[in-house]
């Protein structure tokens, strides 16, 4: 059956191919009605009625063509049963003129064949060629199978039509008078428990209304708890994002405050004040502790030193006359040459001794002198903390966030409570009204609808009788049957002219509910690309929707401000601007997308409509109130103690511990050994690199020792080298270490300006914080200034920012989508398809059967009447009896006709 409605819908889509959106484009533009201008309202005189859109419909190529057609061929039905009929009369009057023909008392029946012909009607000729060729073939047996194959085909889609349109009935009234469920049926819609549990069939009309009233019932119904649990994550975010901006806002504000004042410049004098003294101390400290570590490790590298030089000594060759030339000086170099430098050759560091005494001695050390320092900007620090802690106790983001989104969705309250009553009230009317009327229309439609099929049956089985009867055999049809037959197909054509006349019928009613209705709504039809013109963005851009869409953004286009209009009478919520409605529930629904993103109304929200003021104002007055008091709360003895004066006091005697480091980075040692050359005199030595002393013995240790130790010598000497080398690089470490800390102490300057910009700052913000009312007035007018002016334009930032994310998750609309597929499913496919299907079926039986009938009679009429002689005798005796009797005349019998040329006479009248 599916095929057959497709194929229906199909044809009624090419006879109306125009999409200018049906009957929902013509509720729209004249049954909705809109406050508009004056203008407007004159130049709407002329309305136009649903009655004219129909007529209008109809008036188009493909269902005029359907209704001329069908008129056409519901004439020619009712002139071929009436010229049947006819004929059947006639030739039964010309059978009965025949019986004259019999001999009178002074008359033989010798008569010849052209008397008999002039006797009868001039215009009956004899037998044409065509017709005795037409009957030879009769005869043929591959003429009786291609006759009986032709009207064996045609028969059997006959009845299979005459089935389907039984089944068709049988579905209509199915759908119609299938019952809902018990809770339905007492005016309940289901639950959305029950609806998950609840799956009526697809095209049951009723259970599937309803059902879609329930789904309706319970998106409305849910649509704010659910929008509330949808739209959660999206406000925790827009709580952090506020809570971030009232912590940034603070913080400026702080900022701006100790700027005007000056605290912040004395926070960057203490900090350059601190970053000195700690530095200086920091490298200072270093310096003596690496130079007593210098001094330790070189006393160590004598000891290891000579120890090494002993070994090399014992295990040197003696009085070997083989170690001449380069062997005898390697030899007198490590056994008597080289030695540990004897001079005193590390640079004095009384600087660094003496501050790190005067440190000890009070006690103090850079850590300690930093955080002294640094005790009034701790101290603002903990206050401003303390101030963010309080307000975010007092003021409550999360709450009020929550609270702002939550009243928004709780307006909607009442207009959702009204929306379902308002469904209430339909599927009571549908249960208790409606439902039982369309039951009853149902039954009667039934009832006629199989009397209507039942008489095609008839047909049909009459036409596989006669198939059977006379078209299977080379047989002969007699005059009788011949009448019966013309009968048969009279009353044949006239229920075919009614089949015709009412596929007509159903092909205008429900070619124009689906071509007007359904076809817009059907979820599989094709798109369109629309150019659309972004006022936001001010550029072209192009959309996918459904043609259906395009006359619906129009409309919306058109009456814009009407609506608008319209809207600020119910809500105070701007109302979104709808597009493209029809795509968004059948497609956009089906992803669960919000009900704004997927009637693609975001993008033009007005966002700052979700702000509310009064939160914003809130938010700054308490913020003001707490500022206030955190300020009445500052001691400024507490911010800056009298250990603050006296650290200031110790780093600006700083100064005179600072000296010329580059002089003390030159005379960092460059290395610690000595060598006796045989050119210096006694006393007196010349300072040897280590890297060469070590190249000496790589060649002195590979060239000679190694071939003269022992395993166990070389193992020895190896260890005490290994040793030696280790200290040696142990004290170019501490001398690097040293040489660092120079470096970055000769990049520091005299502390003494900053000590005493400082502390000229201090004496003057003990001054201001001391006079709490100036400050606060003062703190009041940047507040003001600044936070209050600034504070709402912040939140109407945050709110175009996360305004769209909240928007696109409000009103998921799964439902909605089930709730169209349910309506689809019950009225157009339920119905509507069907109904397409009743004039499919009507015109194919209507086709099929004129087609039977047509070449039935022009291969059957033909037959030669059976029983020729025998037929005409008996019946011209029976009439001319009956004359006899009526005239009182006596008859002869017609036994004793011995010219066949009369009843071939008689065979020839048709």
């Amino acid at each position: 059956m599916d095929a057959i409605y497709s194929s229906a819908k199909a044809i009624v889509s090419r006879a109306q191919p125009s999409l200018d959106g049906g009957i929902i484009t013509f509720a729209l533009n004249n049954l909705v009605k809109l406050p508009t201008s004056d203008s407007n309202k004159n130049s709407s005189h002329s309305e136009v009625t649903l009655v004219d859109h129909i007529l209008s419909t109809y008036s188009r190529t493909g269902y005029a063509l359907g209704i001329v057609c069908a008129l056409l061929w519901t004439i020619f039905l009712i002139i071929a049963a009436c010229s049947t009929c006819r004929q059947r009369k006639r030739v039964k009057k010309r059978s009965e003129t025949l019986l004259y023909l019999a001999p009178t008392e002074n008359h033989t029946l010798n008569t010849s064949r052209e008397t008999v012909e002039i006797a009868l009607h001039t215009r009956h000729s004899p037998k044409s060629t065509f017709y005795r060729t037409r009957e030879r073939l009769q005869s043929n047996w591959i003429c009786l199978a291609i006759q009986f194959s032709l009207l064996t085909i045609l028969t059997i889609l006959l009845g299979t039509a005459v089935l389907l349109g039984f089944a068709a009935c049988g579905q209509l009234h199915t759908n119609l008078v299938s019952a809902p469920t018990h809770e339905e049926s007492v005016g309940r819609l289901l639950t959305v428990a029950e609806l998950a549990q609840t799956n009526p069939e697809k095209t049951h009309t009723f259970p599937r209304i309803l059902r879609a009233l329930a789904q309706v019932r319970a998106y409305v119904s849910e649509f704010v708890p659910q929008t509330k649990i949808d739209i959660e994550p999206v406000v925790k975010d827009l709580i952090e994002a506020t809570e971030t901006m009232q912590d940034r806002m603070t913080n400026e504000f702080n900022s701006i405050l100790f700027n005007d004042i000056g605290i912040t410049e004395a926070f960057q004098l203490g900090d350059i004040l601190g970053e000195h003294v700690v530095t200086l101390m920091t490298k200072y400290i270093a310096i003596v502790q690496s130079n007593t570590a210098f001094k330790n490790i070189f006393d160590r590298l004598k000891v290891e030193f000579q120890s090494w030089l002993r070994l090399v000594n014992a295990d040197s060759p003696h009085n070997d006359y083989n170690c001449v030339g380069i062997c005898n000086e390697l030899r007198s170099t490590f056994v008597n040459n080289v030695s540990i430098r004897p001079d005193s050759f590390m640079p004095e560091i009384n600087f660094a001794i003496a501050l790190k005494f005067l440190t000890t001695d009070r006690n103090q050390t850079a850590e300690s002198v930093q955080a002294q320092l640094n005790h009034g900007k701790e101290l603002s620090n903990s206050q401003l903390e303390k101030t963010k802690a309080l307000m975010a106790n007092q003021i409550n983001i999360p709450e009020s966030i929550r609270n702002m989104t939550n009243k928004q969705w709780d307006q909607l309250g009442s207009q959702l409570t009204d929306a379902i009553e308002e469904i209430d009230k339909i599927s009571s009317l549908i249960t208790r009204s409606i439902s039982p009327k369309v039951s009853s229309t149902s039954s009667l439609f039934l009832a006629l609808s199989l009397f209507f099929w039942s008489c095609v049956l008839l047909i049909t089985i009459g036409l596989m009788w006669l198939i059977i009867r006379y078209h299977f055999v080379p047989t002969e049809i007699s005059l009788h049957a011949r009448n019966r037959v013309r009968l048969g197909a009279s009353i044949g054509f006239c229920i075919l002219a009614l089949s015709i006349i009412l596929a007509c019928l159903f092909y205008l009613i429900a070619g124009y509910l689906y071509t007007e209705g359904c076809r817009y709504v059907n979820p599989e039809q094709n798109v369109i690309n629309v150019t659309d013109y972004d006022s936001m963005n001010h550029n072209y851009i192009q959309r996918t929707m459904f043609p259906i869409d395009a006359h619906i953004n129009a409309f919306i286009n058109r009456n814009w401000p009407a609506i608008v209009s319209m809207a600020s009478q119910f809500s105070h919520m701007p109302v979104p601007h709808i597009r493209s409605p029809i795509i968004g529930v059948l497609r956009n629904c089906r992803e669960n997308q919000g009900i704004l993103e997927a009637m693609d109304s975001i993008r033009d929200f007005d966002m700052k409509a979700l702000n509310d003021p009064q939160m914003s104002e809130r938010f700054v007055d308490l913020g003001k109130d707490i500022m206030v008091d955190s300020l009445k709360s500052i001691n400024v003895d507490e911010m800056f103690p009298k250990e603050t004066d006296e650290n200031l006091a110790m780093a600006s005697r700083l100064d005179d511990f600072i000296v010329n480091y580059e002089t003390v980075r030159s005379q960092l040692p460059k290395t610690y050994l000595s060598i006796q050359f045989s050119s210096d005199e006694p006393g007196n030595y010349t300072l040897w690199p280590v890297q060469n002393m070590w190249n000496l013995w790589e060649i002195y240790y590979a060239d000679i020792l190694s071939y003269r130790l022992s395993v166990e010598q070389m193992n020895r000497l190896n260890t005490a080298t290994d040793r030696v080398r280790q200290t040696l690089t142990q004290l170019d470490n501490i001398i690097s270490d040293i040489d660092g800390n120079l470096i970055v102490l000769s990049k520091l300057r005299k502390i003494a300006p900053h000590v005493a910009k400082l502390q000229n700052r201090l004496i003057e913000l003990k001054s201001i914080m001391n006079n709490k009312t100036a400050l606060i007035n003062r703190a009041v007018q940047l507040f003001d200034e600044h936070i209050k002016a600034k504070t709402p334009i912040e939140a109407g930032k945050l709110i175009i920012e996360y305004g769209p994310k909240i928007m696109s998750k409000v009103g998921k609309c799964r439902r909605l989508y089930y709730a169209a597929e349910d309506m689809n499913g019950a009225v157009c496919d339920g119905i509507v398809s069907v109904l397409n299907g009743f004039w499919f079926l009507m015109g194919w039986v209507t086709l099929i059967g004129t087609l039977i009938i047509i070449f039935s009679l022009l291969l059957l009429m033909h037959k030669t009447p059976i029983g020729g002689n025998q037929s005409t005798d008996k019946s011209y005796h029976r009439n001319t009896t009956r004359r006899d009797v009526k005239l009182n005349i006596p008859s002869t019998r017609a036994e004793n006709a011995n010219n066949p040329s009369e009843l071939e006479a008689l065979n020839n009248i048709r």
